[in-house]
């Protein structure tokens, strides 16, 4: 490491005891120079950028705007942070789009703007790893709820990670009902304001998209794996679903989202 004890002195060649033993002499200061390949592309820096300096230095100094093992971690952990959101963003859209392309859906936008008599509309939206993804959308009347469940036959994300989707077989079942027995709409937006987007480290599993949408609200929320004990209120949306399309849930095979 070459250093200049002022700036207008001439360089002098230390190795890192020599370094450190003139710090603790107090002949490097704050002010003194330092080249170092490992800082600020070996540029003439301040000592203070240099973190042997700050450990050897009888004076505790503020570290220097290049120094390393601050700013350059920093800047990487806010990179990548900063990249990884943004692929997790653009993934996450582009697998909303591909349900929506292959099981026919219309935006729950779309459905609100165009249905007459409906104060609310509501999608679960059942994405597992491997198994086919199931629909709910739920269309809050003045009397009565209609339910829409859609089902494919293949697992969209899987397919589609192998290459081997194929538009024509990936089918889908649903059927369109009423009930009368629900609490109304008002409760059911107060219980979905509070499972708001919420996550766990498991890779596999299931995620979920509840949409929610009316004249006062419109939610979007991503679940990813929820927790029982972590995040009740989610669980509590979608055994909401689970306990409406239950008693029609037996014709589904090859799927175990609501089996636990």
């Amino acid at each position: 490491m070459f250093v200049r004890l002022t700036e207008k002195s001439e360089p002098i060649d230390l190795t890192s005891d020599e370094f450190i033993n003139q710090v603790k002499a107090g002949k490097i200061t704050i002010r003194s120079l330092i080249k170092n390949e490992f800082i600020a592309d070996g540029q003439w820096v301040t000592a203070d950028n240099y973190n042997p300096f700050h450990k050897a230095s009888p004076i505790s100094y503020p570290v220097g705007p290049h120094f390393p093992e601050l700013k350059l971690k920093v800047k990487r952990t806010e990179r990548e942070l900063k990249e990884l959101k943004e692929q997790e963003d653009t993934l996450r859209k582009w697998y909303e789009k591909k349900i929506e392309e292959y099981l026919e859906l219309t935006p729950t936008k779309t459905l609100f703007d165009t249905s007459s008599d409906v104060s609310v509309i509501s999608r679960l939206t059942i994405m597992p790893s491997f198994d086919p993804e199931i629909v709910i959308t739920l269309l809050f009347g003045s009397k009565f709820i209609n339910v829409e469940v859609i089902n494919g036959n293949t697992s969209i994300w899987y397919a589609e990670s192998q290459k081997e989707i194929d538009l024509n077989k990936v089918r889908k079942s649903s059927y369109l009902r009423e009930i009368n027995s629900f609490k109304n709409p008002e409760h059911f937006i107060s219980i979905a304001k509070k499972a708001v987007s919420c996550s766990t480290s498991t890779l596999d599993g299931v995620g979920y998209r509840h949409e929610v949408i009316s004249k006062e609200v419109n939610i979007d929320y991503k679940y990813s794996n929820p927790d029982n004990q972590q995040h009740p209120e989610q669980i509590k949306i979608i055994s909401l679903y689970y306990n409406i399309v239950k008693p029609d849930y037996a014709h589904w095979t090859g799927c175990a989202i609501f089996d636990t």
